[in-house]
């Protein structure tokens, strides 16, 4: 495991032994490396691909949303909104309907005096 260097170089010696410090900062490195990655494990996100998974996303959303800003579940909920809007576009036709297409252009046809 990549280990990260110390901030304090106390007490090696000559030995190469890592002193108390080097020790419990590897250690600190070590269990935040831990808990980001157990937070990212419980999150359980998965990509929105059919309308069953855009509603279990919602259904996770609403469990979530008086999270409280800047826990995990805020993350989470922050996350899922990402892939709930993604998700929501890539449905959504980016046309206008024939009847309001048509009557937009009759209202631009009206203002030219045509």
């Amino acid at each position: 495991m990549d280990e990260s260097p110390a901030l304090f170089h106390y007490g090696s010696g000559e030995s190469g032994n890592m002193s108390c410090i080097e020790r419990s900062s590897i250690a600190i490195e070590r269990r935040k490396r831990s808990e980001h990655a157990e937070f990212f494990f419980d999150m359980n996100i998965k990509p929105i691909h059919t309308e069953d998974d855009y509603n279990a996303a919602m259904a996770r959303v609403d469990d979530l949303w008086e999270a409280v800003p800047g826990s995990p579940e805020s993350d989470e909920l922050e996350v899922l909104a990402v892939l709930i809007g993604s998700y929501e576009s890539s449905q959504t036709p980016l046309s206008l309907p024939k009847a309001d297409l048509l009557e937009a252009i009759t209202h631009l046809m009206e203002q030219r005096g045509l």
